[in-house]
């Protein structure tokens, strides 16, 4: 074997470790800048926030859907006595920008989670409207009056 074989197949190893740390560090890096383009628009509790922190969320949410860029917002409120929250998170789909809402119940000793997805969202009137959200149809978050 030529001598300068010998000395690629001894670095082969060492190539590959250095392959396999800077492809590691570049999903890293990929999951840093998703994490970093997200924005967290807060969490509202319908039974107690302040109009102008629900109305901080509101904005916030629907100005991330106009310009698509990715963003949640948290909302809880309770159902007949039982907690219920949502939340929601703009994403780009095949037409356009659309909205996942996961919404978790509690009832008794039962939790359920469902998922929709929202066509569109819009300020109306001090609370937030979700329109098209596959079986709930539309959503309304707003504050519970005191």
């Amino acid at each position: 074997m030529h001598p300068s074989w010998k000395i690629l197949r001894s670095l082969a190893p060492l190539a590959i470790v250095l392959a396999l740390l800077a492809g590691s560090h570049g999903v890293a890096r990929a999951d840093q800048d998703v994490a970093a383009a997200q924005v967290s628009c807060g969490s509202v509790d319908l039974n107690s926030a302040s109009s102008a922190d629900a109305n901080a969320a509101f904005n916030c949410f629907t100005k991330a859907f106009a310009a698509c860029d990715f963003a949640s917002l948290t909302a809880t409120s309770t159902d007949g006595g039982n907690p219920v929250s949502s939340i929601f998170t703009t994403y780009t789909g095949d037409h356009g920008c659309n909205i996942s809402e996961t919404v978790s119940r509690v009832n008794g000793t039962d939790a359920l989670v469902d998922t929709y997805v929202c066509n569109s969202v819009s300020q109306d009137s001090g609370a937030l409207h979700f329109s098209g959200c596959g079986a709930q149809r539309d959503v309304w978050l707003r504050l519970a009056k005191s």
